[in-house]
């Protein structure tokens, strides 16, 4: 739990079954979080991302209403495929609940991949 885990890249192979890898975020309510992940391909080179696009969504279940919106950044060079998956910490206050879903996709020409997916836990925030 807690705010980033910017000291681990978690690698993301375009190869994986078309869910995507699976990632669970857990954050205390009001608390910022960032995660690094690498685009790869089959072979484990990074991905050139300078052509890509990249959106995610939280939601309270598959067809529920979207509770808060996911942010993106590629890290330079982008030649690296590493980029930055963040939710702010005035968004992690606005989700009221303790358990959803989310899914980050990234798009390049006409293709939409899937790439990270999972179950977000939220914690009331003691102090």
């Amino acid at each position: 739990m807690g705010a980033s885990t910017r000291a681990h890249v978690f690698s993301v192979k375009t190869d994986m079954p078309n869910t995507g890898y699976k990632y669970d975020i857990e954050l205390v309510r009001g608390d910022s979080f960032s995660v690094d992940f690498q685009l790869q391909d089959q072979n484990g080179t990074p991905i050139n991302i300078s052509g890509y696009s990249f959106s995610g969504a939280i939601r309270s279940s598959y067809c529920g209403t979207v509770q808060s919106y996911l942010s993106f950044t590629p890290i330079a060079p982008s030649g690296s495929g590493i980029f930055t998956m963040a939710l702010g910490s005035a968004a992690s206050s606005n989700l009221s609940g303790s358990k959803f879903i989310y899914d980050a996709k990234g798009y390049v020409g006409n293709d939409t991949i899937t790439l990270v997916h999972g179950d977000v836990n939220v914690y009331p925030s003691v102090t």
